[in-house]
């Protein structure tokens, strides 16, 4: 194996050589020992660093002997060059212990992590639109059933006009009875479904502001927690949604089973005035209920979108958070790994500023055995090998 090692003081070069031929001596009493071989172009390059004793640096001496006034003016400079430099040899244990691929794991983990956080966080913001627009739907709902309210109202303030204007009247009196029946069926109506509507609303504004913090989240772990609570208010959003649809619907189906009922008993006894009055009114409850159809149609379909939206939103904030966990890892194992070892330690390299020695290990590395490749080197060079 060749040792080169070249330690530059000032604008002087050495070069050094270490032996890697005499493993049996080197002078000419071992002619049949191991042979020193090199080539012309090494033999160059050794040669022309081989510096002559007339060229070696003097203070305040020029190369033709001459006194120069030093370098150092004014006092030279304020810092101290020691005549030892010493440094060690070293190697990175840690990278013989797999620390390289251990990090380049982490990365990838990293990256990973940050990818899936990023589509928990695209989720969480498709699965809040989508329960905005079940809020929006149950708020249409809740304004039908107020207008429902207010015509009920305003049915009962004829009919308890009318059977004040002509006291005694039995017909009268009945639709009295029947259009607050109605009334306080639909304000009960109306109340219930406002409540709702607005807590859909709620949980549709708390879907948005989580999901909104996933996306400005600059860690991967506090992008899937908040892309996991977006996701779950949005999943209680379309719960609540699909109630109000389902609840609309069975009032529908039951006003409509009491009007068909009435309007039966009504024609079995047609000279029955209260009958008639009941049926008439039941037949207008299932009108007004029926008018929700539209309504109720377009909150259901909100509802099973954002619930759909909302599994897939809480999915990938699973995954997001397996993710940030196998990252989390990654990195932990990465950092245990040489945790408590320090560089390996090669060998020390000295050199004398003062006498030009350089050591390894304190064996010298130059001296008679340079010498001998410059004078082999320069025999080569004669012969132009």
């Amino acid at each position: 194996m060749n040792w080169r090692f070249c330690v530059r003081a000032s604008t002087i070069l050495v070069p050094v050589v270490s032996a890697m031929y005499f493993a049996a001596g080197t002078g000419a009493a071992h002619a049949k020992g191991p042979q020193l071989a090199i080539g012309k172009k090494d033999c160059q390059r050794l040669v022309r660093h081989q510096a002559r004793a007339d060229v070696k640096y003097r203070p305040g001496i020029d190369v033709r002997g001459r006194k120069v006034a030093p370098a150092d003016l004014h006092g030279g400079s304020p810092i101290k060059i020691p005549n030892v430099i010493t440094f060690d040899v070293k190697f990175d244990i840690k990278n013989y212990l797999g620390k390289a691929e251990a990090d380049a794991k982490a990365a990838s983990s990293a990256s990973i992590a940050a990818d899936k956080a990023k589509s928990a966080a695209t989720s969480a913001s498709t699965a809040a639109t989508s329960a905005t627009a079940a809020a929006t739907a149950a708020q249409t709902l809740a304004t039908t059933a107020l207008t429902a309210k207010t015509a009920a109202d305003t049915a009962l303030t004829t009919a308890i006009a009318a059977s004040k204007a002509d006291p005694g009247n039995n017909a009268l009196d009945i639709a009295e009875d029947n259009a607050r029946t109605a009334a306080t069926a639909a304000a009960a109506e109306y109340t219930e479904t406002k409540a709702e509507a607005d807590a859909v609303s709620a949980l549709a504004t708390t879907a948005t502001t989580a999901a909104a913090t996933a996306t400005d989240a600059s860690s991967a772990a506090s992008k899937a927690s908040a892309a996991k609570s977006a996701a779950t208010a949005a999943k209680s959003a379309a719960d609540s949604a699909k109630a109000i649809s389902d609840a609309a619907t069975a009032a529908s189906t039951t006003a409509a089973a009491a009007s068909t009922a009435a309007a039966a008993k009504a024609a079995k006894h047609p000279g029955d005035t209260d009958l008639a009055a009941a049926a008439t009114t039941a037949a207008t409850a299932a009108t007004a209920a029926a008018t929700d159809a539209t309504s109720k149609a377009a909150l259901l379909t909100a509802a099973n979108t954002a619930s759909t939206n909302a599994t897939a939103a809480s999915d990938a904030a699973t995954v997001s958070e397996t993710a940030n966990t196998d990252n989390i890892s990654a990195h932990n194992a990465a950092a245990k790994i040489g945790e408590n070892l320090g560089d390996g330690v090669v060998g020390k390299v000295k050199y004398n500023i003062a006498s030009g020695r350089l050591t390894f290990n304190g064996q010298s590395l130059g001296g008679s055995d340079q010498k001998e490749l410059a004078r082999q080197c320069a025999a080569v060079l004669r012969r132009g090998r």
